[in-house]
């Protein structure tokens, strides 16, 4: 059975990090947990808008995903989903396409008019799993990267 919240500031972040950093990451998912810290999580839920979401099977971290519901000038709504990522012994078993459920019925039910997200082009699982929960519209888009701080 899998168990997929939404984290709150008041939940238990340092147990959140701590399973975080002990989770088996794919190299492809590019998560560096130990980059993970209670402080940076409290600093990103503390944000309006601000959703984070971890998958639990039978109590073992699963996977986890980030958002952002955000407003555009024009009274628009829509849900940027920045990440999700599935830990590698937990691949295949249908855990990112619940996570995915799960935020798309979070986005209806904070009324947002559309969900948003990218990855790469060979990124195969990925564009595997979002085309799977038939999304309105695919698109061909060149994203670009500004670092700021190195």
């Amino acid at each position: 059975m899998l168990d997929i919240k939404r984290v709150a500031v008041d939940d238990d972040l340092k147990k959140l990090v701590l399973d975080i950093r002990k989770a088996q990451w794919v190299p492809a998912s590019e998560i560096s947990p130990e980059d993970y810290s209670v402080e940076d999580l409290n600093k990103f839920l503390i944000h309006a808008g601000s959703v984070f979401v971890v998958a639990y099977s039978e109590q073992q971290f699963a996977g986890m995903a980030s958002a952002k519901i955000l407003n555009k000038p024009n009274g628009f709504v829509w849900l940027y989903i920045d990440e999700v990522d599935v830990c590698e012994n937990f691949q295949k078993q249908g855990v990112g396409k619940e996570i995915m459920n799960y935020l798309l019925t979070f986005a209806q039910e904070s009324d947002c008019d559309e969900v948003w997200l990218g990855t790469e082009v060979d990124n195969v699982p990925a564009n595997a799993l979002y085309t799977s929960i038939n999304p309105s519209e695919i698109q061909n888009f060149i994203g670009y990267t500004f670092i700021l701080k190195k």
